[in-house]
């Protein structure tokens, strides 16, 4: 519910409804001389007050659309507000036919407001009271269903906002506020939950770049094994590439030695197979008997 919260807070004494709704038709009829309206805030909806007691939940969002604090020093040109109103806009109360985007909407006529019809809030001083706040479709919510007065008192007692006339019936005696005194408590309140939040924003950024540096610190260590790595395996591959080439130097060095003794070794064996097959024809002549009787004979 969009609960709209004045700043000043000015309880009139037993005023009437029938009092009220001629400041109504009055506002719809008058149009002259600017006078300064009472500056209203967003505040909390009672609904949504128990919240604000854990921060950690999810803030609830801050009722906006209302008037500034202090009156503008003139009204918005016309051309800047004269907009036909889209389906999210609030259309004027007062157009007829084709009907503009609302400007502003007051909480005591009740009635939403283009820029031609504001004219008169700004102009006369019969609206000196009057509290315009951004445009709203939901302006009834904030009159009270009982009294038909606007909601300016908050009751912490049942945590609900109510009307001046509510103090003297079913909340007399409740701890009750003006609006505006709740709404500022609410805002510190705020202020404090916003400022830890944002401190441990802070906190999570620092964490966050801490984090980064090690993530960035490990890469580079990362990074840096790799390096040496490659560089100690190519290093290692290096010399085991010259080792190689030295032992296959050393065999091939071997073996041409043992093959030059081996081969050495056959050829005296070949030449002592010689030799032998020589002297085993001799011995072959000689055994011939023929052979042996011409040798006994000569001698």
């Amino acid at each position: 519910m969009v609960v709209y919260l004045p700043l000043d807070i000015t309880v009139e004494g037993n005023g009437t409804t029938d009092h009220k709704n001629s400041r109504k038709a009055e506002s719809l009829q008058a149009s002259s001389h600017a006078v300064p309206c009472i500056g209203v805030a967003p505040v909390w909806t009672p609904a949504l007050l128990p919240r604000m007691q854990n921060p950690e939940e999810e803030e609830p969002p801050l009722f906006t659309g209302l008037c500034s604090s202090s009156t503008p020093s003139h009204p918005p040109k016309h051309s800047e507000t004269c907009a036909v109103p889209s389906r999210e806009d609030v259309a004027c109360d007062v157009c007829t036919g084709r009907k503009l985007k609302a400007l502003k909407s007051c909480l005591v006529c009740l009635v939403s407001y283009c820029d031609q019809h504001l004219q008169p809030h700004y102009d006369s001083s019969a609206f000196e009271k009057h509290e315009l706040v951004e445009p709203s479709k939901n302006l009834q919510e904030n009159i009270c269903s009982r009294h038909d007065e606007v909601m300016k008192m908050f009751c912490r007692t049942d945590q609900q906002l109510i009307c001046y006339l509510c103090t003297l019936d079913e909340h007399k005696g409740h701890d009750t506020v003006s609006a505006a005194a709740e709404r500022t408590e609410r805002q510190k309140e705020l202020e404090v939950s916003q400022q830890n939040i944002q401190q441990r924003i802070q906190d999570r950024e620092k964490d966050v770049k801490l984090l980064q540096r090690e993530v960035e610190a490990i890469n580079h260590s990362a990074n840096k094994a790799v390096e040496d790595s490659a560089k100690s395996f190519s290093s290692l591959i290096r010399f085991m590439k010259s080792k190689s080439t030295a032992v296959k130097w050393m065999v091939r060095f071997q073996q041409k030695t043992e093959v030059s003794r081996v081969k050495e070794l056959q050829e005296k064996l070949k030449q002592e197979i010689t030799e032998l097959k020589r002297k085993d024809a001799e011995l072959k002549k000689l055994s011939d008997t023929e052979g042996i009787n011409k040798k006994y004979k000569n001698k």
